[in-house]
């Protein structure tokens, strides 16, 4: 069965996207302190190292959502994948497991 290609996703500088992603399975995110404080502190990094400014963000138990404008459009995948990647740390580690993966591949972006 051949695999159809992703099509690359457009970023414009200075344009709005709302960005999201889901997780694999289950209900890592719950609604406490130190899961609210430790994900700001991570899309705060996130922040600070791409060129994308977070206007608004919203983490639910199993996905994620964010409005935000782009001042580097390569800089967007990197920024998706820095979050992504710290929040499974995150998880893994307050869960003690071991490279397990919390999020679905890609994300949606419109």
């Amino acid at each position: 069965m051949e695999r159809m290609s992703r099509q690359r996703k457009l970023f414009i500088h200075g344009m709005l996207y709302e960005l999201g992603f889901r997780t694999e399975e289950g209900l890592p995110f719950p609604p406490i302190p130190l899961i609210k404080y430790a994900v700001e502190g991570i899309i705060a990094r996130a922040q600070a190292l791409y060129g994308v400014h977070i206007c608004s963000h919203i983490l639910m138990s199993n996905h994620f959502h964010l409005l935000i404008v782009v001042e580097d459009p390569a800089a967007v995948p990197k920024f998706v994948a820095y979050i992504k990647r710290e929040t499974a740390h995150m998880v893994n580690h307050l869960l003690e497991r071991r490279k397990k993966t919390v999020w679905l591949e890609g994300y949606d972006s419109v």
